[in-house]
Formats: structure tokens, C-alpha cells, sequence
């Protein structure tokens, strides 16, 4: 049953983490909004400098550039639409402005992949005596 649950939590984890990195590496990639978040999140948000950087890198290498920025724009319009209106603290704003959901993604991705790996290695394991072969 635990073996389940793990496999869930990485799944779901790994799912997070592209979500992320597919919005905000689209973020990243809008003209006149990635460029501030970028400066800021350098200072204050480690975990979402981290999502911008890969996120970025991960859509120019694939060619999903064009479609992670429109996705980016219908998760943010008022953002994206108004580069002006977030010249101070960018990152705080986008992570208030997003859904339930994608709030839990932000923190769910890194947390679910330790979390499972700590259920792992407190996994009931099996017990080997002295002269058996398996």
C-alpha cells in the first residue's frame, strides 16, 4: 500500500514540477515581465528563480517558447498585459494572483519528491537471516 502511495506522491510531484516550470519559464520568456521577475526572484525567491531558470531553458530547448508565454498570459493577464504596474515586488504578486491549485504545485514539487524519498528509506524492509538464498 505505502509502494502506492510513493509512486502517487512522485507522479504527482513530477507533474507539479512541469507545471512550473511550463508557466514560469513562460513568465521567464514575456517580453518586459521576465526580466524583473528574473532580478527579483535572484534575491528573494529562491524556489521560483529556480523554476524561471529551468522553466526557461527547458521551453527554448523543446521550441514551446511561443506557447509557454501564451499559457503564461491567460494564467496572468492583468500581468502580463501591464509590465508597469509590477515594478515592485513581481514574484509576491504572481504567487498571490494564482489559483489554489497552482499554489500547491509551487510547493508540492520539490517538497513531494523529498517527502517520497524519506518514505522510501523508512520503508519496511524485508528481513535476511544467515543461510538462505533468495
Amino acid at each position: 500500500m505505502m509502494g502506492r502511495i510513493r509512486g502517487f506522491l512522485v507522479l504527482l510531484s513530477l507533474y507539479c514540477l512541469v507545471y512550473d516550470f511550463y508557466l514560469w519559464g513562460g513568465l521567464s520568456a514575456t517580453t518586459g515581465v521576465g526580466r524583473r521577475l528574473r532580478e527579483e526572484a535572484q534575491l528573494d525567491s529562491p524556489l521560483a528563480a529556480t523554476y524561471m531558470f529551468v522553466g526557461r531553458k527547458a521551453v527554448e530547448t523543446l521550441g514551446m517558447k511561443a506557447s509557454a508565454v501564451d499559457f503564461a498570459a491567460k494564467r496572468f493577464p492583468s500581468i502580463v498585459a501591464d509590465p508597469d504596474s509590477i515594478d515592485r515586488m513581481p514574484v509576491t504578486r504572481v504567487k498571490a494572483a494564482q489559483p489554489a491549485w497552482a499554489s500547491l504545485c509551487y510547493a508540492m514539487g520539490p517538497f513531494g519528491l523529498v517527502l517520497s524519498w524519506v518514505l522510501h528509506v523508512l520503508r519496511e524492509k524485508q528481513i535476511r537471516s544467515f543461510g538462505t538464498r533468495d
